[in-house]
């Protein structure tokens, strides 16, 4: 952030708050002096797991009104959303406490400083950990599910015979760290459900059927690559792209993610981009064939990418 950090005043949160304004007011410390201030906030869905557990707990025994948890819940259920979200996190407070905020970029926060960042086939990943939670018997935890998905050779696993499912070693690259941050997001989503209790276990719901069936889309995020050089396979992928056309439709793609109102990598990434303006499909059928489109984009924004080669052809 090209801040002289011993001079750096830090706000670190290792677990979430229940609420955007006890959010807000602690980070408030920071920056009082006058000096340079960084806030850092350690998100997990097992955290939101555990304040609503309290909540409950407190409901059960009768120490707080029905009016009071509704209003808890409603809380945590807003601070979870602004954590989830892959949205400008100023805009987004400044917003919750009824201020409109004018910049389209703070050029300060994770999601404007391009920390993070959506992942390519996001919804086939998820129908991979849904179904493996299917094959298994909705009967497992997360560590264990993450384990049948990496192909993890163990004991346990070859004894419940899950070494044999289809589902065994699908997600074998992936590390396993990044893997069970996934199955949080497809918690935090609502896609796939985590019982309460001592011991977890992960269940689908109406609407995991609905993304293993294609009729839902989820999008997913990952932290970022801390160095951002172009590698020797970075220069390559821009072998046979036409720059002027890449521009174009990076502009075009601006425009989608404003009339949806999410950030532009969630539209279309840039090596999709770069597809497109390597091959320069002109019908809906070559469209598809690139890859990072697939069906539902094509039906989405076919015409409108077709229209934008075909402009910058002519």
């Amino acid at each position: 952030m090209g801040i002289d950090r011993s001079n750096v005043r830090c706000v670190v949160h290792a677990t979430v708050p229940k609420s955007i304004e006890h959010y807000q007011q602690e980070t408030g410390r920071a920056g009082r002096d006058g000096l340079e201030a960084e806030c850092v906030l350690f998100y997990s869905a097992a955290d939101v797991i555990r304040w609503r557990s309290l909540i409950e707990r407190s409901a059960g025994e009768g120490d707080a009104s029905a009016e009071l948890i509704a209003a808890q819940e409603t809380l945590l259920r807003r601070m979870q959303g602004f954590c989830t979200a892959p949205r400008c996190r100023h805009a987004a407070l400044s917003e919750y406490f009824g201020q409109t905020y004018e910049r389209a970029d703070c050029g300060a926060c994770d999601v404007c400083l391009h920390e993070v960042e959506g992942m390519e086939d996001a919804t086939v990943i998820a129908q991979k950990v849904l179904s493996c939670v299917a094959r298994t018997g909705e009967r497992f935890g997360i560590g264990h599910v993450v384990d049948v998905l990496t192909g993890t050779d163990s004991e346990r696993i070859r004894s419940l015979g899950h070494a044999h499912q289809s589902t065994y070693g699908l997600l074998r690259e992936t590390p396993k760290r990044e893997l069970t941050a996934i199955v949080y997001q497809l918690v935090d989503h609502g896609v796939l459900e985590r019982t309460e209790g001592d011991r977890p276990v992960l269940r689908l719901n109406e609407r995991s059927w609905e993304v293993m069936r294609g009729e839902l889309d989820v999008r997913l995020l990952r932290i970022a690559s801390r160095t951002r050089r172009a590698t020797a396979v970075e220069q390559d992928s821009w072998d046979g792209v036409d720059r002027a056309l890449f521009e174009a439709l990076r502009e075009l793609r601006r425009d989608l993610a404003a009339e949806r109102g999410v950030p532009a990598y969630v539209v279309l990434d840039d090596r999709t981009l770069r597809s497109l303006a390597r091959h320069r499909p002109t019908t809906l059928a070559a469209l598809r064939n690139v890859r990072g489109i697939g069906e539902k984009r094509a039906a989405d924004w076919g015409e409108r990418l077709i229209a934008a080669i075909a402009a910058q052809a002519g």
